[in-house]
C-alpha cells in the first residue's frame, strides 16, 4: 500500500518499492499521520515517468484553477453542508480547513482550550465555527487539510528542467502562477495566504515534534502540547512577503546590531569562496533585479526555517535565527526562486 510523505509541506505518494530511494533523497521526510488522500502521482510511485514540459504546464494550469476554486471554499460557499462540522465530516472543507486549523490554534493559544470550550457553550452563536483541537471533528479537519494539500499537482522547477521545452514550460508556468496569486489575494480579502501558511506551518512543525515524541500528530494536538507561536509568527512574515515585498516588511522593524553583525560576518566570509557563488549572484540579482524576486527568496527562506526550527525544538538543539535565515536566504532553493522571478521581469 502506498503511503503519503511530506517534504517541506509538499505531499508525495510513495510506493513500498520506491520508499528506500525516497528516504535517501529526502531523509527529513515525515509520514502523514492522517487519512491517506488521493494524490497526484509522484515519480516515487512505481511506473511513474518524469514530467514533460507539456505535462508540467498542464499541471500548472490545473493548480491555478484549483487555487481559484479555493476562494469559494475559503468562504464556505462550495459546501453543501450547513455547518463547518458537517463539512469536515463529509470531507468537503477544502481550503476552509486552513482557517479552521489556524483559528483554533490561535484561539486556544491566546485563551486556552478549556476557556474556549466554555465560551462556545455560553455563546454558541459567536463561537459556532470554533472546533476544539482535542475533538474528533478537529481530527477530521486535519484530514481535510491533507486532502486539500494533496490536490496540488507536481510541477517542474528550473533545477529539474533538462531541455529547452522544460525551461519554457517552467517560465510560462510562473506567469500563470502570478495571475493565480493575484486572484487569490483579492478573492480572500488578503487573508488567504496567512491562513494557508499558518496551517501548513502548524502541521509541518508539529508532525516533526510528534515524531520525536513517538506520537501521531493527532495525539500531540489532543494533548495540548502542539507548538503554535512559531507557526503563526512565520506565517505572518510569509504573508507579509507575499503582499508587500521584503523591503516594506523590514522597514518598520529595527533590526538589532548583533543580528546585522552575524549576517554581515556570514556573507563576508563566504562571498569570495567558490561555495559562495550563489551569494554573489544572489546579491547582484537583488541589486538589479525585482522586488518580487527578493520576496520569493524571503518566502522560501522562511518556509525552510519553519521546519528547521521545529526539528531543533524536537531534538533539544539551539538554533541561531539570524544565521539560519541568512543561510536559507542564499540557499539553492531560494536562489532558484529569485532567478525565476527575475527572468520573468526581463
Amino acid at each position: 500500500m502506498n503511503e503519503i510523505y511530506y517534504v517541506d509541506g509538499t505531499p508525495y505518494e510513495v510506493s513500498p518499492s520506491m520508499l528506500a530511494e525516497f528516504l535517501r533523497k529526502f531523509p527529513n521526510a515525515t509520514k502523514s499521520q492522517g487519512a491517506k488522500p488521493i494524490i497526484n502521482k509522484s515519480r516515487y510511485n512505481e511506473g511513474e515517468e518524469d514530467l514533460s514540459g507539456w505535462d508540467n504546464f498542464k499541471n500548472v494550469l490545473s493548480n491555478t484553477f484549483e487555487e481559484a476554486g479555493d476562494i469559494f471554499e475559503f468562504w464556505g460557499l462550495a459546501q453543501d453542508e450547513e455547518t463547518v462540522q458537517a463539512a469536515a465530516e463529509a470531507g468537503s472543507l477544502g481550503a476552509n480547513s486552513n482557517i479552521q486549523i489556524a483559528s483554533t490554534a490561535i484561539w486556544e493559544r491566546v485563551f486556552g482550550r478549556e476557556t474556549m470550550k466554555r465560551w462556545k457553550k455560553t455563546s454558541p452563536g459567536f463561537f459556532k465555527t470554533y472546533i476544539p483541537s482535542d475533538s474528533a471533528t478537529f481530527k477530521r479537519v486535519l484530514e481535510n487539510f491533507e486532502k486539500e494539500e494533496a490536490q496540488k499537482k507536481k510541477t517542474l522547477t528550473f533545477g529539474e528542467a533538462d531541455s529547452l521545452g522544460d525551461y519554457l514550460s517552467v517560465g510560462l508556468g510562473a506567469v500563470v502562477n502570478v495571475g493565480g496569486s493575484v486572484v487569490k489575494n483579492f478573492g480572500t480579502a488578503f487573508t488567504g495566504y496567512f491562513f494557508e501558511f499558518a496551517a501548513q506551518n502548524y502541521v509541518t512543525a508539529n508532525e516533526v515534534k510528534a515524531k520525536s515524541m513517538g506520537l501521531t500528530l493527532n495525539e500531540l494536538v489532543a494533548s495540548g502540547n502542539a507548538d503554535v507561536d512559531a507557526a503563526v509568527k512565520i506565517a505572518g512574515f510569509q504573508a507579509g512577503l507575499e503582499y508587500f515585498g521584503v523591503s516594506k516588511i523590514l522597514k518598520p522593524f529595527k533590526v538589532g546590531k548583533a543580528m546585522n553583525k552575524k549576517v554581515g560576518e556570514y556573507l563576508s566570509r563566504n562571498y569570495s569562496k567558490s561555495s559562495g557563488k550563489k551569494i554573489r549572484i544572489g546579491l547582484d540579482l537583488g541589486i538589479v533585479g525585482s522586488l518580487e524576486g527578493s520576496t520569493e527568496m524571503g518566502q522560501t527562506a522562511l518556509e525552510m526555517y519553519n521546519e528547521q526550527l521545529a526539528t531543533a525544538k524536537a531534538t533539544g538543539e539551539d538554533i541561531n535565527d539570524a544565521w539560519q535565515l541568512t543561510q536559507n536566504f542564499f540557499s539553492a532553493e531560494a536562489f532558484e526562486a529569485e532567478v525565476l522571478v527575475t527572468l520573468l521581469k526581463l
